[in-house]
Order: C-alpha cells, then structure tokens, then sequence
C-alpha cells in the first residue's frame, strides 16, 4: 500500500476493472459503473490492482479546501446504465446533489452520448468549465476533438459539442478562485 495526505482524488473508470484496497479495510472492484473518491485528509493508506484486462481511467487529483481534513473514502454504483442520458453530476461539493463528495467547489459530470447528439456544457454561475474527451469525437466550435483533447474558456461559456461518434467525456466545473491546502502528496508539499 502507499499514502496519500491531503489529496482529494476521483478514480473514474470507463473502461476495464480495477481493484481498490484500503487500511479502511475496503476490497472494492472499481468499474465504469462503480467510482470511487478518495479524501486522504490527514493521511489515507491504498493500492490498486487489475486483475485481468487493461484500464482506461482517469485519477483525478483535487486539491482540497482544508489541510489535515479526517481521511474517507465514498464509492458509488450507477443506478443504470447510463448512455444517452445526458449530464450526469457525478462529484460535487457538500451540500450539492453529487453522489461522491469532493471538499473542493469543484463538480464532475459526464454523459455517454451518442453519435447526433448535440450536449450544451452544464454551467454553474462562478464555476468555469473544462471538458475532456476520454473516448470519441465530438466538434465545438468548428474545432474536432477526439481522446485526449480539452475545451475550456475563461471568460465565456462554451459551444454547444456536436457528437460525432459515440462518445465518453467529463466536464469539470472549478472554481478557481476557492481556497486550497497546497500541503499534499501530489502538491509537492
């Protein structure tokens, strides 16, 4: 196992199964319908392993809105499957509907969409959005972008996103003005 301190960090499958193991005791298979949000806080203990086929995922480090916070782990299974439905909220704030919690204003939403479908970026006034392409393609503002491209603006809120083929994408919503612990294993401190 290894250590985490004050890292707020997403584990967001969309392809593949990976196990999850804590000093929490936990044994978790993580999956495009089961994620996981780890707050190490004052420190957390895990490892991951794929036991059969390769992962496709992105582990998203947060900084936290607080240094030393009490350590937790939150996993959360699709109630469904989730293509063609749109922005789903799947981490958020407390006080948000998000059924993961991340202590940083900061909300993650993905859909699963479908080639012809057409998506406005979910918008939340003081957040500014980033979206990236995990699988697909799609066009925004005249521009294509396949894995591994972003979209964001600074000022603006972005172009609707064509789908050109089937697709799997995450929106990010930061506030980036918000208060962060820069005391963590990923931050250097």
């Amino acid at each position: 196992m290894h250590q985490h301190v004050n890292d707020e960090i997403l584990s967001y499958l969309w392809r593949g199964v990976m196990v999850h193991e804590d000093s929490d005791g936990n044994r978790v298979e993580l999956s495009s319908r089961r994620l996981m949000m780890m707050g190490a806080g004052k420190g957390f203990w895990h490892e991951e392993s794929v036991p059969a086929e390769p992962v496709e995922m992105l582990q998203i480090f947060i900084r936290p809105e607080g240094t030393d916070l009490k350590p937790r782990v939150e996993f959360w299974e699709r109630p469904g499957p989730s293509p063609g439905q749109g922005w789903q909220l799947v981490a958020g704030p407390g006080g948000s509907t998000a059924p993961l919690t991340i202590r940083q204003r900061v909300m993650v939403f993905d859909p699963h969409p479908k080639a012809g479908d057409e998506l406005d970026v979910p918008t939340v006034a003081g957040l500014t959005p980033w979206v990236y392409v995990l699988d697909g393609s799609v066009t925004a503002g005249g521009r294509r972008l396949g894995p591994g491209d972003a979209l964001t603006d600074l000022d603006a809120p972005l172009p609707p996103i064509r789908v050109d083929s089937d697709s799997v994408l995450v929106a990010f919503l930061v506030d980036r003005s918000a208060p962060a612990s820069l005391r963590g294993t990923s931050s250097g401190g």
